[in-house]
């Protein structure tokens, strides 16, 4: 069991998409879905959700907040250690791309000299 759970946690876009989207709304996790309005948000099939949830539930990602008729409302767990961490790792992937784009641009004379504009068209 534990194998196949990294594999579909790890190694499928549909799985990372939906993390994605979780993530997105944390810390506060205000947005409400259900499980279709997850799968159209994350950009995935309804039946790929479907397919995904019972390891969605497993892993605790979502939280049950409240039923519409027959429809059950889910937002991101904020208590969920694999968000937290996979956010963590987004947030740390997000600063390397960052500081490896500003190690790309040119140093003008201005900015060593304290100035902090940055000259216009500079790559």
């Amino acid at each position: 069991m534990h194998e196949k759970m990294i594999d579909e946690v790890v190694l499928t876009q549909p799985m990372i998409r939906v993390m994605g989207l979780l993530v997105s709304d944390l810390p506060e996790a205000r947005t409400e879905y259900s499980k279709t309005e997850l799968a159209v948000c994350a950009g995935i099939g309804y039946a790929t959700i479907h397919r995904l949830w019972p390891m969605i539930e497993h892993l605790k990602l979502v939280t049950p907040i409240r039923k519409v008729g027959a429809v059950e409302l889910f937002r991101a767990n904020p208590d969920s250690k694999i968000l937290q961490n996979y956010r963590n790792l987004v947030k740390a992937l997000m600063t390397l791309e960052v500081r490896e784009s500003i190690a790309e641009i040119e140093i003008t004379p201005q900015i060593k000299e304290g100035v902090t504009r940055i000259p216009v068209g500079v790559k």
